[in-house]
């Protein structure tokens, strides 16, 4: 991203963190000899800083405390070994990529919230204690264990979603990287009893995200509240901060109209008004340029599980029944 894209005091700012970030840097980098992808990337920087009104000190110190922290829970190591099933069924819980792009490229999940089963919960929570169990490090760790599960989701939005979406050509705004998504959370059919059976996993999983990953959050709409539970909306509203996103609650009327002014017809699902034909169940059906950089790899289609892109080709990563799928250098 280049520096003109910015205000001269954003410029200025982002130019200030990234000094400081190289003359203090974190745990991370001096414990490696092979530094974070686009570590110091303006639009990344940039993202921290709007989160805390442009101070640069307290955007230091939030960048730093996160990366820390995935160097004491060794978050890569996780994702690369972390068993597919179980991701499969964290991903499953929580908003999927469905493979297509908004307007400005950024990926586009989907949160479809009355197919989110309490028997699947449950089982993603015994996953991550299973997963906190058998590392020792991770035994050590005062990270809740459904935290350290849910990093998993984040590495495969940075390592693989994210790395995509900047690699296709001819992408919208291509001197600003691709640093953050686009979410559509529907709830829409969510009866009140289903509501008290999902809440907590729903709070639970908007604080992860917000605490770990704050700077991949930009944009969601929320559609599909019913008008005759106004509260619903109001709980709905706290799961956001709007210091990390920009909201937008639809009303049934307004969702296709809304949503194609972000999103081309062909990239936005059925369901919400557009062409796209898929739903939540399916796997991903990305556009003919996501597929192009998917199947230099030789393999056709979508793979499930986790994923990295390296060297521009996709590698899937994690573990079948203990056995590693690929090995790369992390």
């Amino acid at each position: 991203m280049s520096t003109k894209a910015l205000s001269d005091m954003q410029a200025l700012r982002v130019e200030e963190f990234r000094q400081r970030l190289k003359a203090k840097p974190t745990s991370t980098e001096q414990s490696t000899s092979k530094p974070p992808s686009e570590p110091y990337d303006d639009a990344k920087l940039l993202e921290f800083l709007k989160l805390h009104k442009f101070s640069v000190d307290e955007a230091h110190a939030h960048y730093t405390e996160l990366e820390n922290w995935r160097l004491e829970n060794r978050i890569e190591e996780t994702y690369m070994n972390v068993d597919c099933k179980s991701f499969n069924r964290a991903t499953s819980l929580h908003g999927i990529w469905i493979g297509r792009r908004d307007r400005q490229g950024r990926p586009i999940h989907v949160w479809v919230l009355r197919n989110l089963d309490p028997a699947e919960i449950a089982a993603y929570l015994h996953d991550a204690a299973e997963l906190k169990a058998s590392h020792p490090h991770h035994c050590e760790s005062p990270t809740a264990a459904n935290a350290i599960l849910f990093s998993t989701l984040l590495e495969y939005f940075k390592r693989f979603t994210i790395p995509i979406c900047n690699a296709v050509p001819n992408r919208p705004d291509a001197q600003k990287p691709v640093v953050s998504g686009t979410s559509i959370v529907d709830i829409s059919g969510v009866s009140i009893r289903q509501w008290w059976q999902l809440k907590d996993h729903i709070n639970e999983a908007s604080k992860l995200h917000a605490k770990y990953s704050p700077d991949t959050l930009d944009q969601s709409f929320v559609v599909g509240a019913p008008p005759f539970l106004p509260w619903l909306v109001g709980a709905v509203q706290k799961w956001f901060s709007p210091s990390m996103m920009d909201v937008t609650f639809l009303q049934n009327s307004d969702i296709k109209k809304k949503l194609l002014e972000y999103v081309d017809a062909d990239d936005l699902p059925k369901r919400f008004g557009g062409n796209l034909d898929w739903d939540y169940g399916k796997d991903p059906v990305p556009d003919d340029e996501v597929t192009a950089i998917l199947e230099k790899d030789g393999r056709k289609g979508w793979v499930d599980g986790p994923c990295v892109l390296e060297d521009g080709v996709r590698v899937p990563v994690g573990t079948v029944n203990g056995v590693k799928r690929y090995t790369v250098d992390i």
